[in-house]
This record gives C-alpha cells, structure tokens and sequence, in this order.
C-alpha cells in the first residue's frame, strides 16, 4: 500500500529532443523544435499535473540544453536537484524516415546523464518517499547508474517505500544476456511493474527479450501486480 504523503522519486536520464517540424525528412533541411523527453521525467511531470509532490534525480551536461531541460522541469513543479556534467547533455533527433515512419537518432554516449552514480542517489529524501520509480534504461546505461538503482532500492527497501518498474527493455541500449539479468533482478525488488506491450515487454519476462529467452524462474514473481503503459488516447506506449 502506498503511504499517503511524501514525494515520489525517479532518477534516470533526460535528453533534449530536437523533431523536424512537419515530420520532414532531414534531407529537407527541417526547421527543428526543442523539447525534452525521458522516461522518468514523464512520469514525474505526469504525477505533478495530477497534484502529487515529484523529485527527479539525474544529471545534465554544463550546457544550454541541460539548462531548458532544468528550466521546463522546475516550470512543472517537478524538484530536481541541480547535478550537472561531466559530459554533455544527451540528445535525440526525430524526423521522418518514409511514409508514416519515423525515424530517431540518439547522442547519449558519454553524457551526463549516463554517469548518474550512487553517490548522486538522496538515500534520507527516498526512505521518507511515498514511492520510488525507476525504469530498465537506466539500468542498461552502464555500471554507475546500475549501481546507482541498486542503492535507491536497497534505501527504499530498508524504509518500506513501495518500489515501482517500468521494464522498458531497450535491445540496442545492452547485451541480452546483462539485460536478463539485471532486470531479472530489479523485477524481483519490485512492488509494481509496467509494461509496453508493442516494445515485448512482460513483467513476466517471457517475452521481455529476443532469445535466448528470460528463464522461467522470472515466473515465481507472477504475484507481482503489474500495469501496461499508455497514452493519453489510451493506445499502449
């Protein structure tokens, strides 16, 4: 059961998001619109439009897109607690890619925001949380933020802080084998688990990944409530 006060705490990376306008090809030569996106900071804006209190922790590079990014944060009501470099920002760039195709490239190696790391992590501010959130790509941006996770569940864990995970298996981000692992891992830690179904991803793991598949010891956790993921038309995302 989830307290009924305290803040929610999510950490992970946030990139600045440039799109083509008009879903033009780059080969247009696009004008672009700046935005930002990131999996726990959606949920953290969301929550706060919803009247509860957030705290996002991550870091973004010494730079002007990680300054908009804070800004935009800070403008939702969402807490951020200012960690900055080394490293840029990390950016996406959309645009169109063929009839009805979009297409995203991402800037993330070595940024900031991958090199989130325990000592970053607000052990006293989660153990008095109303619920952490964290999601697998921040598991599968290296040792550092996988470390970083392990401690804000170990701090929430030893509080009795509910735990929720949004598995967000992402096969271009690690190795299938680490990923199976590690999300097999932090599935077992958690109090609720989400899913996005177009993206494969079971709370159950049987069809989280490509084979060789996550063994059916994931199975022994299928009391674990578990939610899917969806947009505000209500299609899964």
């Amino acid at each position: 059961m989830i307290p009924p006060s305290g803040r929610t705490v999510t950490l992970g990376e946030t990139m600045g998001l440039f799109s083509a306008q008009a879903s033009l090809l780059l080969e247009s030569h696009p004008q672009f619109h700046l935005s930002f996106g990131g999996a726990e900071t959606n949920v953290a804006i969301g929550l706060t439009r919803l009247g509860h209190a957030t705290t996002w922790v991550g870091r973004l590079g010494n730079d002007s897109v990680g300054e908009f990014i804070e800004r935009e944060l800070q403008a939702e009501g969402v807490r951020t607690l200012g960690l900055s470099g080394p490293g840029h920002t990390g950016l996406m760039v959309r645009s169109q890619q063929g009839f009805d195709r979009l297409r995203v490239q991402y800037a993330r190696a070595n940024s900031a925001g991958s090199r989130l790391s325990p000592a970053d992590i607000p052990v006293d501010e989660i153990r008095a949380a109303r619920l952490l959130h964290l999601t697998g790509i921040t598991a599968a941006l290296g040792q550092e933020p996988r470390d970083a996770m392990r401690l804000a569940v170990e701090s929430a864990e030893s509080a009795g802080v509910p735990i929720s995970l949004d598995l967000n298996y992402r096969a271009g981000l690690w190795d299938t084998d680490d990923a199976r692992r590690v999300l097999l891992e932090f599935t077992a830690q958690a109090t609720l688990c989400s899913r996005r179904p177009q993206r494969r991803a079971s709370c159950s793991g049987a069809r989280a990944m490509p084979l060789p598949r996550i063994p059916s010891t994931l199975l022994a956790t299928s009391s674990l409530p578990a939610a899917s993921v969806r947009s505000a038309r209500g299609k899964s995302s």
